[in-house]
């Protein structure tokens, strides 16, 4: 069942997120720091996340990078609770939400279909990995893009990119120094547009369906026994 967690220690925006989720029947449950976020992610499986914008906008440097590293790796909403209205106001990087419906239509849309997984599968390491990257798998030239990783792991890795990737599920890579020739299939977890303040633009992806020898080349890229 899906299931995502919760960041806020705002008590009027915790019970107002808390009964609104009650309300539709979605499980939840609620952390009050990023440490413990962190924690909670890596030995329970979750379908998303949702931050509190000012708790995310008061987080130390080191804290906002594990933020980033978790908005990489799950669907992410950025909320606020609009106490005069009553209401909460919410953006998905990359993304455009129902302006009276934030929370409803990060959840039907962003949660529900992906199933709940621990954070991380494996460690991403930092790494700039030339490649190509198409959302087909033939690699048309006019819809190719020249790229690089900013991280990678055996699970995905983080792409540079300005392309528009909002309404893509799927896409294919192919790292041109890998021995390996053959693409890599990915899908599409987060995108963050270029512009985004404070934000490296690209797409975060995981890994599909590797073979035997794309695994093999990974470990070795990685130095992975």
């Amino acid at each position: 069942m899906t299931q995502v967690l919760i960041l806020a220690d705002n008590s009027k925006t915790r019970l107002a997120l808390e009964s609104a989720l009650k309300t539709i029947g979605m499980r939840f449950e609620t952390v009050n720091s990023v440490l413990e976020m962190r924690r909670r992610l890596q030995i329970k499986a979750f379908s998303g996340t949702i931050l509190d914008v000012l708790k995310a906008v008061r987080a130390t440097p080191s804290e906002k990078a594990i933020l980033q590293e978790i908005s990489d790796f799950y669907p992410t909403l950025r909320l606020r609770w609009d106490s005069s209205g009553q209401c909460f106001r919410g953006l998905l990087l990359g993304h455009s939400l129902d302006r009276e419906d934030p929370l409803g239509h990060f959840l039907e849309q962003f949660c529900l279909p992906n199933p709940g997984r621990t954070f991380r599968e494996s460690k991403r390491i930092t790494a700039h990995f030339c490649a190509l990257l198409s959302p087909d798998e033939n690699f048309f030239d006019d819809r190719t893009e020249k790229t690089v990783t900013r991280d990678i792991s055996l699970g995905g890795c983080f792409l540079f990119s300005v392309g528009n990737w909002n309404m893509t599920e799927r896409a294919w890579v192919r790292f041109i120094h890998f021995s390996e020739p053959s693409p890599y299939q990915v899908q599409i977890q987060n995108v963050i547009p270029w512009g985004s303040r404070d934000s490296f633009p690209g797409i975060g992806v995981k890994f599909i369906d590797l073979n035997s020898s794309q695994l093999n080349e990974l470990c070795r890229k990685l130095n992975l026994p």
